[in-house]
């Protein structure tokens, strides 16, 4: 991959018109922007399988934490608080971190 990618900044450098116009060209002939997070061939994407597979039905069963401070605030005025959220959090049954 590294090769690749390092012949393909070599030949944009090279050609930058040309590299600007296919970037153009593509941008113009549009295509769905995908929202998808999963790496294929990852240990994750791996896991999302088995759980597929296997436990159908929780296998979507995400959530996430998010924590967020007033502007000008620091984290450290709320780590308190957060920590005490997060370990609130990990006695949920089927929370696995």
């Amino acid at each position: 991959m590294n090769a690749f990618v390092r012949r393909l900044g070599d030949a944009s450098g090279r050609r930058p018109k040309r590299t600007i116009g296919a970037w153009a060209l593509l941008a113009a002939l549009g295509g769905a922007f995908l929202d998808n997070f999963t790496a294929p061939g990852s240990d994750s994407a791996t896991a999302r399988k088995l759980l597929e597979q296997r436990f159908t039905a929780a296998s979507w069963g995400v959530a996430v934490a998010v924590f967020a401070v007033d502007d000008g605030e620091r984290l450290e005025g709320v780590r308190a608080d957060v920590e005490a959220t997060l370990a609130r959090l990990a006695e949920v049954e089927h929370v696995a971190a």
